[in-house]
């Protein structure tokens, strides 16, 4: 007796009864064998409008429970069908999978946060995601110039917020410049050397983009600290600061060198104890608009 909302021309099949939740899944059960795909993109970009089932007629605890029956579904599925097919890779994205909380993580292996991929955007973004998730589940792509907002930023600035997380590139490779190739290659092989620190190292916010310019997050592990290093807009002249780092080793020294352009740059090198480096901190000078810096620290 509802009326019919369609969303994308669509309509929602409800995964809480038993016998929907299994056609569908035999559904992609025989997707996944018969094209051997590997990677499953979990989305549901539909919202639901008129949520309900005709067994409310009959029983009234339908409509309390339809939500949790739904989200059970929801994880059965997934559970089946990595139990079916273990080398299988699930993305949770938008409203199919909840986009993110700790039952989904349990099941998928990544998640897509937001289309809006404007890499200033995508900072402040994974600032706050980084207080509840491990920044290793978000997929951060550089992208080009898009409409969320409409904003030119430098390749660079784009790389370096997209290694907060997990690195994806999803940019018109075919408009690229050579320059930019080349670059973008430097680029990946250096997240390749290091993303064990960033993925599965412990991570401090030493200044949040939500409260200042000048934002900065460090990665550690036993070998390497890395200090990544951000400023939005420039006022006035350029943004210095001291950035102190945390939970290194007094007495140990340790070797620098800005890494900003994927390689180490020789003149930047220095070194400094773990005492000082977390007393009085790193000095950087930050100039013009969506500059970026990334310094890597190797312990003696």
């Amino acid at each position: 007796s509802r009326p019919r909302s369609l969303g994308r021309n669509q309509m929602i099949l409800n995964l809480a009864r038993g016998d929907v939740r299994d056609a569908v899944l035999e559904q992609l059960d025989t997707l996944l064998d018969t094209y051997n795909i590997r990677f499953l993109k979990w989305d549901m970009n539909r919202s639901f409008s008129e949520p309900g089932w005709l067994a409310e007629a009959t029983d009234p605890t339908h409509a309390k429970d339809l939500w949790l029956r739904h989200t059970k579904a929801v994880y059965h599925m997934m559970d089946s069908l990595r139990a079916r097919h273990p080398e299988l890779m699930i993305e949770s994205c938008a409203s199919g999978g909840g986009r993110v909380d700790m039952g989904i993580l349990q099941r998928t292996d990544q998640v897509w946060m937001s289309d809006n991929t404007d890499p200033y955007d995508a900072l402040l973004m994974t600032a706050a995601y980084s207080h509840a998730y491990a920044l290793k589940t978000r997929m951060v792509w550089v992208t080009d110039t898009g409409d969320l907002p409409a904003r030119t930023t430098p390749l660079r600035y784009r790389f370096h917020v997209a290694m907060l997380g997990s690195l994806g590139v999803g940019g018109d490779l075919p408009a690229w410049t050579d320059e930019d190739k080349t670059a973008a290659k430097t680029y990946i092989n250096f997240y390749k050397r290091v993303r064990e620190t960033i993925q599965h190292g412990r991570v401090d916010r030493l200044q949040l983009p939500q409260t200042s310019r000048l934002s900065a997050f460090q990665f550690r592990d036993d070998t390497r600290t890395l200090v990544f290093v951000f400023l939005g807009h420039a006022h006035y002249g350029p943004e210095q600061t001291y950035f102190r780092l945390r939970d290194l080793d007094a007495d140990v020294l340790y070797d620098g060198v800005d890494v900003s352009n994927g390689h180490g740059d020789a003149a930047s090198s220095f070194s400094l104890s773990g005492s000082a480096l977390m007393s009085r901190g790193i000095y950087l000078n930050m100039k013009g608009d969506y500059a970026s810096r990334i310094i890597e620290l190797i312990p003696k």
